[in-house]
């Protein structure tokens, strides 16, 4: 399971509650790993140009918060007392020694005895390619109820082998102002300056083909494969319309920073 995000303890809840509030989103998800015991839940609270995600449940006590304004994000592990800040200045320059290790490695392959760089590149097969592939999203099945929500259902293929199900509803069956949609627009596009791939699950698509897409509305479950196994669920299953305090989009008080690398 991806670390992605935590949740609060009693000093924040006070601070909350202290502070003054005002209507935000909060969405609630539930994720697990086929094959790993237990499940994950997953509170993301939207407002503006910002996000938070607390992600509990097994080893996981993280908090992921997005700020659109300061174009950035925060992970936060709660268990550790640390948080990790990360800008896209941090991302292109990971993005970059990620690349040249890849070419260092494919110069020194070059070198090799033919059955030692066969060896080499059966190891290294499943590593990230330099150009992840696009992934092909066909639609399968129309009218299909997930939870609550009448979904449309599609099958993610790269290079012939499905990757991903994904069901998504029309945004209209959601309570979305225009400045929450632009917030995972803004967390997408974020995220693409490390992998052109995005963040599929947080997104909102209102048009195919727009920015790449070729799905339309809002992901409700998505699940993964791995060589035609599922590997990881991750679903929706609450929206709601709540009071927000600022504060929980600020990093916590008396944490350690912690350099990416």
């Amino acid at each position: 399971m991806k670390p992605q995000l935590c949740v609060v303890g009693v000093v924040l809840t006070l601070v909350m509650l202290a502070s003054p509030v005002e209507a935000g989103l909060m969405m609630v998800y539930e994720q697990e790993s086929y094959g790993q015991p237990g499940k994950e839940a997953m509170t993301v609270y939207m407002d503006k140009d910002r996000m938070r995600t607390e992600t509990k449940g097994g080893s996981a006590d993280q908090v992921f918060i997005f700020r659109g304004d300061k174009k950035l994000y925060w992970m936060i592990d709660n268990r550790k007392r640390t948080y990790t800040e990360i800008t896209r200045e941090d991302l292109k320059k990971l993005k970059g020694k990620m690349d040249e290790a890849t070419r260092t490695l494919d110069e020194q392959m070059k070198n090799m005895p033919p059955e030692q760089r066969k060896m080499m590149e059966a190891m290294m097969k499943d590593r990230m390619p330099k150009q992840p592939p696009k992934t092909v999203y066909r639609k399968v099945a129309s009218g299909v109820t997930v939870n609550r929500w009448i979904c449309d259902q599609y099958d993610g293929v790269i290079g012939g082998e499905k990757k991903e199900e994904v069901w998504t509803a029309d945004p209209g069956q959601f309570d979305l102002r225009p400045e929450e949609v632009q917030v995972f627009d803004s967390l997408r596009e974020f995220s693409e300056e490390f992998s052109k791939q995005g963040m599929p699950f947080y997104r909102i698509e209102k048009e195919k083909g727009k920015k790449g897409s070729d799905y339309t509305g809002v992901p409700v479950r998505m699940i993964r494969f791995s060589r035609g196994k599922k590997v990881e669920r991750m679903e929706l299953t609450g929206v709601q319309r709540k009071e927000v305090a600022p504060s929980l989009f600020e990093l916590p008080a008396g944490y350690t920073k912690k350099e990416m690398y």
